[in-house]
């Protein structure tokens, strides 16, 4: 009992910080979606400044409430794949508009006055840039020279999915286990 609360705790610290990790990405790329339309660090300043605040204060949480609800939270880096990128991809696409709808509520307020719309497109790129590669950074160093020797594992079920998990495992050479077996609770699946 003792050993679930350390591991649950562990995993809500690994969520925290992976959660902290992609606001300030999320942040950064929304500011930088700016930088990229206007080109001028002084403009941003002196004129879009705050609204990049307001958008970010009711955006960045609408998309780590999307990347929750995507499953991006409850997978390990370790592990991430073509699924994950296309959640990121679709968690983005989501969101993204998200800011042309606070543009056009808040359009009589003048923080909002020569909106760039072209930012909302950059964004989403920009978006799926920073958090697929920052997933795609911790999968590297987590099986590259600096990860641990290969450790035997089992594989708990026999069928499609224990199978194809395998494949992944013995294919990938940077893989941190090597299956040995399979656990089955379908005796059919027993193998002499």
């Amino acid at each position: 009992m003792k050993l679930d609360r350390i591991f649950n705790s562990v995993r809500a610290h690994k969520i925290l910080l992976t959660i902290v990790i992609d606001t300030i990405l999320l942040f950064l790329s929304l500011s930088l979606a700016y930088l990229i339309r206007l080109g001028s660090i002084d403009e941003i300043a002196i004129r879009y400044i705050n609204q990049i605040f307001v958008i970010a204060l009711i955006l960045v949480p609408f998309k780590i409430l999307m990347f929750w609800i995507f499953n991006l939270y409850h997978i390990s880096f370790r592990y991430i794949s073509f699924e994950e990128v296309l959640s990121v991809i679709k968690a983005s696409a989501i969101t993204s508009p998200m800011i042309a709808f606070i543009a056009l509520i808040f359009r009589d307020w003048v923080i909002f006055s020569g909106f760039p719309r072209s930012v909302i497109f950059i964004d989403f790129f920009l978006t799926v840039f920073f958090i697929t590669g920052m997933r795609a950074f911790f999968r590297l160093y987590y099986s590259g020279p600096n990860s641990k020797k290969r450790k035997d594992i089992l594989i708990v079920g026999a069928g499609s999915a224990g199978e194809q998990l395998v494949r992944d495992m013995v294919r990938s050479e940077r893989s941190s286990f090597l299956p040995v077996g399979f656990i089955d609770d379908n005796p059919k699946k027993n193998i002499p």
